[in-house]
């Protein structure tokens, strides 16, 4: 059975991660670069070198590549597994949608074509 709140759309986007949980050694700025691997309404599976510890919180930007946006969003790390490769780390993402625009621009994102907001379901 599908725990998933939402529909999972299998996705490669750019995302920066600002971490408030960590005082990072090996980034000066702060800020770690990962990539998704799969996005939905609710969350997204993050692929990075480095690991986070469950419950941290995050400020995110992903480069949404195929309607060419950007996501500012925040999120709660809810799982991290080390990739099979052992070099990198899946991260299992909640988004908080503390920003009014972050829901309405991943509905735009995921479920319109060419950019196109959808039809209201009735």
């Amino acid at each position: 059975m599908e725990k998933r709140k939402e529909k999972r759309f299998i996705e490669q986007d750019d995302v920066l991660i600002k971490d408030e949980c960590l005082v990072l050694d090996t980034a000066s700025d702060g800020v770690i670069y990962g990539f998704t691997r799969d996005i939905s309404l609710s969350g997204t599976r993050i692929i990075s070198e480095q690991a986070f510890p469950v419950g941290c919180f995050w400020r995110m930007l992903i480069d949404l590549k195929r309607t060419n946006e950007y996501l500012r969003v925040d999120g709660k790390v809810k799982w991290v597994k080390k990739s099979k490769n052992a070099q990198r780390f899946l991260i299992g993402v909640e988004f908080l949608h503390s920003y009014p625009d972050t829901i309405r621009l991943l509905i735009k994102h995921l479920y319109s074509r060419q950019g196109e907001v959808p039809a209201p379901v009735s």
